[in-house]
């Protein structure tokens, strides 16, 4: 992931919409919950923030299912 992120709920996988370069690093995009319906619009794929996870770091792999 290209970026930190932190979550304060961790109690399940949180699916991010993102876009992934030509190197495959992930970019999150801007995300304000599942009724954020405008995030989606430019998304490639959706990221997961796995259960019990409470921090991402710069660096850190994630899985990724494109749309």
């Amino acid at each position: 992931i290209s970026k930190d992120m932190d979550r304060k709920v961790c109690e399940r996988d949180l699916f991010l919409p993102v876009v992934v370069d030509e190197n495959m690093e992930v970019h999150p995009l801007e995300y304000h919950g599942s009724a954020h319906i405008n995030a989606y619009e430019n998304a490639e794929a959706l990221a997961c923030f796995p259960i019990g996870k409470k921090h991402l770091k710069k660096g850190d792999k994630v899985d990724v299912r494109f749309l």
